[in-house]
Formats: C-alpha cells, structure tokens, sequence
C-alpha cells in the first residue's frame, strides 16, 4: 500500500525491478492466503453447525488448525514463487492499478501458467464457501423452525447455538465483504485476459484501487459492530488500558 500510494501521487514507476517484484510476490502471496483462509474458516462453520460435536472436535483440534494454517502457508508460497520457474521476470507495473501485479494475459507461457493458476485458486476457495454457507444458512434457518414449534425447548442447547450463529454471521459478513472488495479487480483481471493489457478507462482502475485496499480496513469494523468482546478489546488497545 505505501509503495501504491507513492505512484499514485507521482504518477509514475519511480522503483527499482527488485521493489516490483516484491511488492507484486507480496500482493499474490497475502491475497491468496487470505482467500484460504477464507476457505478453511467457511468449512469450520459448516462443520460446527451441520455435524456432530465428536466430529468437529476431532477434526478442528489444536494440532490439526495448526497444520492446517501452515499448509495454506506452503502451498501459497509455492505456487506464487513456482512462477519464477517459467519466467525471470514474474510482475510488471501497471500502470492503471498504480502496482505491480504478475501478468495473466494471454500472450506467452508465463501469462497461460498465471491465468490458470489464478482460475484455480479462485474456483478451489469459492466453491467450499458457497456451499458451507448455503449448508450452514440451511442449517440455522430449520433450528429456529423446529425451535418455535417445539414445545419443549433445551434452553442451554439455544443459548449455545444461538451463540455460534452470531459467531458465523459475524465471520460470513467478514467473507461478504472481502468479495465485495475483491470481486471488481478479478473482473478486472479476467477480462484483461481476453481483452488484453490495459484495456479499460484510468477511473475503473483507480476505482479497483479504492475496493481491494479497503478490504484491509473493513474487518475491524466488521468486529467492533457485531461482536462485543471485539469492541472493547479495541478500546483498551486504543486507550492504553490493561
């Protein structure tokens, strides 16, 4: 984002190729681990709401989330930095987005390798998400049903569901949002792989800038609002108190 900042207020790519290919390594590196983790937190929720108790303790213990962040770990630095096999030089300014981003238009080896390796990253992340959310919507909704026209009601049972509702609203608003932020530049992206490179008017580019940075500071709002242990962690943080 610093760097972003700079060139978009002087205009121009005042960096060294080193600087480039950090900050576009970073760019693919942080975005994919987010969109996993994304993922990982959707099949959570399902697994919590629609199945057993044993097998969400056996499947999400301590060990087993630990590996699993890792591994999300592993496999992003792989495939971002496998891309340096097919080309030297991986990420190119862009004008237009005021960054440097690897190139997934349709001209060479390295362009076809990005591109395919961008459609799977986003089909394997969205379709577990769609489908954990629609199972957990599905869920949620014939609880409450069943709980109206029941007569005899488990009050505990209630309260703690009631409880990991909240807690999956509050992580399904956090994924809602990252989409919304996120959609415009994989648009952007996709058609620039059929249309070419830069392609669309300054102001959509610009605009994408705006969406895909102010998904770095939606979450804490997200928080603050919907979860109250959040908001006042965030105040004593923010007043110095213990």
């Amino acid at each position: 984002m610093p760097i972003t900042l700079a060139v978009s207020i002087k205009g121009k790519w005042d960096f060294s190729d080193v600087i480039c290919q950090l900050q576009g390594s970073l760019i693919s590196l942080f975005s994919t681990v987010s969109l996993l983790t994304l993922c990982m937190i959707a099949i959570n929720r399902y697994v919590k709401i629609t199945r057993s108790a044993p097998l969400y303790r056996r499947l999400f213990s301590k060990g087993n989330v630990l590996c699993s962040i890792a591994l999300s770990w592993i496999v992003t630095v792989f495939l971002n930095y496998s891309a340096y096999f097919v080309s030297k030089t991986v990420h190119y300014f862009h004008p237009g987005k005021c960054l440097c981003f690897v190139t997934i238009y349709l001209k060479d080896k390295l362009g076809i390798y990005s591109a395919i390796l961008y459609s799977i990253v986003v089909s394997v992340s969205f379709n577990p998400i769609v489908f954990s959310y629609y199972k957990v919507l599905r869920k949620i909704r014939a609880h409450f049903v069943q709980v109206r026209s029941s007569s005899f009601r488990d009050d505990d049972s209630t309260v703690a569901f009631a409880e990991e509702v909240k807690i999956t609203t509050m992580l399904f608003a956090t994924i809602l949002a990252f989409f919304i932020c996120w959609t415009p530049s994989v648009i952007i992206d996709f058609y620039e792989v059929i249309a070419g490179y830069y392609k669309l008017p300054r102001q959509v580019y610009m605009l994408n800038i705006f969406t895909y940075v102010s998904s770095s500071a939606i979450n804490p709002i997200i928080y603050g609002f919907m979860r109250r242990e959040f908001k006042e962690g965030y105040k004593r943080a923010l007043c110095f108190k213990s």
